[in-house]
């Protein structure tokens, strides 16, 4: 941040703080107590202090009465600086929750390093007598990983790209580091193992960055969601145009927020109940829930939570499921799955969740509960034998 851009806010922070008419001189002296001037006599700072009111004078920031040149004339900050000012403290708060979500593995990234030094400086302009140094700010706010947190290295030069891509709809050639594919991409035979995906999205799932791509399969566009960090780009600068067919469009639109897709989810309304522990959150607020696409809760009796929610019959969703304090699954009789299945359209349309829903066949929705308890069965099962060999070697 420049000398004058820095004397500007901080002329609009006295102001704000002031809302009384101050004379040219009182700014002065505020301005050395702050630290921002070594002299409020020094004529080269008086010279600064009055372009820079000047200018805000010039953007309808502040307004001025009287006096005789600018030295006597008395400054009040304008209603619209008033809500500049209130603004910056905004996006403060906003910089700093936003921080909190970053793992301290991506703070490395050069550019994360010129945020973290952007709010240092940031604070010292919006809070006066205020000062947090870089290491301070990465200690007050900073992400809890979980016991269970996975982590891939990303380069900073495929992060570029990619973001690049999104934005200005381009292609990328690209393969998977875990992932040698021996025969020849069908749409670009001469590239040896290399793939053609077009990015649609950059989205963070358990504290890692992962692409939302399309790409075409035995003649077909398909959506895939890949780990960042697996990424290799092939080593060309150039860039595929985006395609303009009908079919890559609408997929595209389709699949925008899809996030880590699975080509076969089977969706399913049922209930579950969760220990009193496992749902405390939810006495926080009528808007608090322990899943994404939980439709409605209760507590009990006995103080544990009854949920109703959509669940889905694959891998990822069994996984998280698996996590949950839960004691009991209830399947719904078929009145309670109509019931349920309208709250559904109306929480999935109303949160945006761009996830599928469950259609209004209710054997189905039986079938793929049942699906569902099969693999969480099969998981169990294994978790189980390993907990027993485990205690027979202790």
């Amino acid at each position: 941040m420049s000398k004058q851009s820095r004397l500007k806010i901080e002329l609009l922070t006295i102001l704000a703080r002031s809302l009384k008419e101050m004379k040219t001189y009182q700014l002065l002296k505020e301005l050395y107590k702050r630290g921002i001037i070594d002299s409020p006599n020094s004529q080269k700072n008086q010279k600064a202090t009055t372009r820079a009111l000047s200018w805000l004078e010039d953007e309808e920031l502040v307004n001025s009465k009287g006096g005789v040149g600018k030295s006597g004339k008395r400054w009040r900050i304008s209603k619209l600086g008033l809500s500049k000012f209130y603004h910056f403290r905004e996006e403060l708060t906003l910089a700093l929750s936003i921080f909190s979500f970053i793992p301290d593995e991506f703070r490395i990234l050069k550019k994360l390093n010129k945020f973290i030094r952007w709010i240092s400086n940031f604070i010292k302009v919006a809070i006066p007598n205020t000062h947090i140094s870089e290491k301070e700010i990465t200690n007050n706010f900073y992400y809890q990983k979980p016991y269970t947190a996975v982590y891939c290295p990303i380069e900073e030069r495929v992060l570029e790209k990619i973001i690049k891509a999104i934005i200005t709809k381009k292609g990328l050639r690209v393969r998977r580091k875990e992932l040698y594919i021996e025969e020849d991409y069908k749409e670009s035979p001469k590239i040896h193992g290399w793939r053609e995906i077009f990015p649609i999205s950059l989205f963070s799932y358990e504290g890692n960055l992962y692409v939302g791509a399309l790409r075409k399969h035995e003649g077909s566009w398909t959506y895939r969601s890949y780990l960042l960090g697996s990424l290799d780009l092939y080593p060309s600068e150039e860039e595929l145009p985006q395609p303009q067919d009908k079919e890559f469009k609408e997929l595209a639109e389709e699949k925008l927020r899809s996030g880590i897709d699975h080509p076969d989810p089977k969706p399913f309304i049922f209930k579950v109940v969760l220990t009193k522990s496992g749902g405390r959150i939810l006495e926080c607020s009528s808007k608090a829930r322990v899943f994404l696409t939980q439709i409605e809760s209760q507590k009990r009796e006995d103080e544990n939570h009854e949920i109703t929610l959509v669940g889905y019959a694959e891998p990822r969703f069994c996984t998280e499921f698996i996590q949950k304090d839960f004691i009991e699954i209830v399947p719904l009789t078929a009145e309670e799955f109509k019931k349920a299945q309208e709250k559904a359209k109306e929480l999935f349309k109303g949160e945006k969740i761009p996830l599928p829903l469950p259609n209004s066949d209710y054997t189905k929705n039986q079938n793929n509960l049942k699906f569902f308890l099969k693999c969480m069965e099969k998981k169990i099962k294994i978790k189980e034998k390993a907990l027993k060999r485990a205690f027979n070697r202790v």
